[in-house]
């Protein structure tokens, strides 16, 4: 009897599921394509204002830790927008954690390198900002 060998299609189905995939990267954006807001979930202590800018459809403004925004995406890149910022900001891209963004420069920033599939990002406040508030822009 030979000896079984896989076939290529299997071989294929292991090494994606072995999450062997685009690794993402984070980064201030320093040009935005035509953008259009994500819906997202929020939580935690804010004030949701309609936002001024083209960004986003609302700003989010809090001075506690705790607060997070989430959303979920179809493609390789997504967008958030931070203001001044004194905090420490977790993100997450499909439950993995980016480097953390440690007082970030307000504007655009960008997650890209993600494969064109569905996605879930979450950006979570670390600390609290006892100077003044800090507001987040949405998602897009």
């Amino acid at each position: 009897m030979p000896p079984h060998r896989p076939s290529l299609s299997l071989l294929l189905f292991a090494f994606l599921l072995t999450g062997a995939h685009a690794s993402p990267t984070l980064h201030k954006a320093s040009t935005l394509p035509n953008l259009k807001p994500l819906p997202l979930v929020s939580g935690g202590r804010m004030r949701i204002t309609p936002s001024p800018s083209p960004f986003g459809a609302n700003d989010y403004t809090s001075q506690w830790p705790g607060s997070y925004f989430r959303a979920a995406f179809i493609g390789p890149t997504v967008y958030f927008r931070v203001g001044t910022s004194h905090e420490i900001l977790h993100v997450l891209v499909d439950g993995q954690p980016l480097p953390p963004l440690v007082q970030p420069e307000p504007g655009p920033w960008q997650v890209e390198g993600l494969s064109n599939a569905r996605h879930e990002i979450g950006l979570f406040v670390a600390t609290e900002s006892q100077d003044s508030p800090n507001t987040f822009g949405g998602f897009a």
